[in-house]
């Protein structure tokens, strides 16, 4: 997917976690939930009247407020509302209409635990995402402005970071990554863990990467 005219593509190939304890726990079959069948990717219309939050459902890989700033204004001044042009890489057609930016880059709940452990909130991966999200949009405008303040360095390396395990390709990237330590694929809640242990891992090297 891309969005026109400047186009959005998804992050770089993610790290995987490294190390010999990075071994995310293994989904125990008899909960029945280590399918690996992730939903096709978003392009359903959104719910009249009801905006569609990170934590819920439809969880987003790509923030919708970053895919806003490449659309059309909303009157509403949201970035999650502006109108986007989409052009569908593998095929080069173009989307009909303008799709809202909130309406792009989600997967059915694609961070949630299936089985959480007692006391642990479901969306909690999901939620690992909001300080970054919550500060994207003035950041970005920063950025552009060439006008970045204390802070921002840490912020601008946390959204990489995020952004490499939050998108779908991790799952994948996880399961090279242990089929090359000769360890069985991440599977359910497994892959959740791995996203996880991956940006923890992420996180501390950013800053040699400049």
């Amino acid at each position: 997917m891309e969005l026109l005219p400047v186009g959005v593509r998804g992050p770089r190939r993610p790290l995987t976690p490294h190390g010999e304890d990075a071994q995310p726990p293994a989904c125990p079959a008899a909960r029945g939930t280590c399918s690996r069948t992730v939903p096709a990717d978003s392009r359903a219309p959104a719910v009249s009247g009801i905006l569609i939050r990170v934590s819920g459902t439809n969880q987003h890989y790509l923030p919708a407020s970053l895919i806003g700033g490449f659309g059309q204004p909303a009157a509403s001044g949201k970035l999650r509302e502006a109108r986007i042009a989409v052009r569908r890489k593998a095929t080069g057609a173009v989307d009909a209409g303008f799709p809202k930016a909130e309406t792009l880059a989600w997967r059915p709940g694609m961070y949630r635990l299936t089985a959480p452990p007692p006391g642990v909130d479901p969306d909690t991966v999901d939620k690992l995402w909001d300080p970054v999200e919550n500060s994207l949009r003035d950041l970005v405008a920063r950025l552009a402005a060439r006008r970045l303040q204390p802070g921002d360095d840490a912020l601008l390396f946390d959204y990489a970071a995020t952004a490499g395990v939050r998108h779908p390709s991790f799952e994948d990237v996880a399961a090279d990554y242990q089929a090359r330590q000769g360890r069985p694929a991440p599977q359910g809640d497994g892959v959740q863990y791995a996203r996880v242990l991956a940006l923890g891992n992420q996180r501390p090297v950013m800053p040699s990467w400049r």
